[in-house]
């Protein structure tokens, strides 16, 4: 069964998109994130969540000792099609001081210097592992 996006204010769906984006790359997002990133109540924040959850079954948990929703192992996107392409393009301008670091959407902005995007394309799933904070732990520890 596909999944049928319901009509949604389109700063709702970002707020959700944000969501989605934050759970593949980062593997856990919180009401403070949302109410950080879009200046909303931590009321909105904790309905946007679990409006996500409603929407997208099985792709997050809520974790109580980290007081945060963190990815299933099943996860699936459903309003994105998450790309390594645009994670790059934010890490790009944020190098290139075209952005400030609060104003893209990668939590935990690893340590990185611009490159080109390679011609032939980077994985999804593969640059994940690489700048997944979890990830960064084992390579280094």
């Amino acid at each position: 069964m596909e999944f049928e996006k319901p009509v949604l204010s389109r700063a709702v769906e970002r707020r959700l998109e944000f969501v989605e984006v934050s759970l593949f790359w980062e593997g856990h997002v919180n009401r403070g994130d949302l109410a950080d990133q879009f200046g909303v109540s931590a009321n909105q924040a904790s309905f946007d969540l679990t409006r996500y959850s409603d929407l997208a079954p099985g792709n997050t948990a809520y974790d109580t000792s980290a007081r945060s929703h963190v990815r299933c192992a099943g996860f699936s996107p459903v309003f994105n099609k998450i790309d390594a392409r645009s994670y790059l393009a934010q890490l790009r301008v944020v190098a290139d001081g075209i952005f400030e670091e609060d104003d893209c959407w990668i939590g935990g902005l690893p340590n990185h210097d611009s490159v080109p995007t390679p011609a032939l394309g980077v994985d999804s799933a593969t640059l994940r592992a690489v700048v997944e904070p979890s990830a960064v732990r084992k390579l280094t520890g």
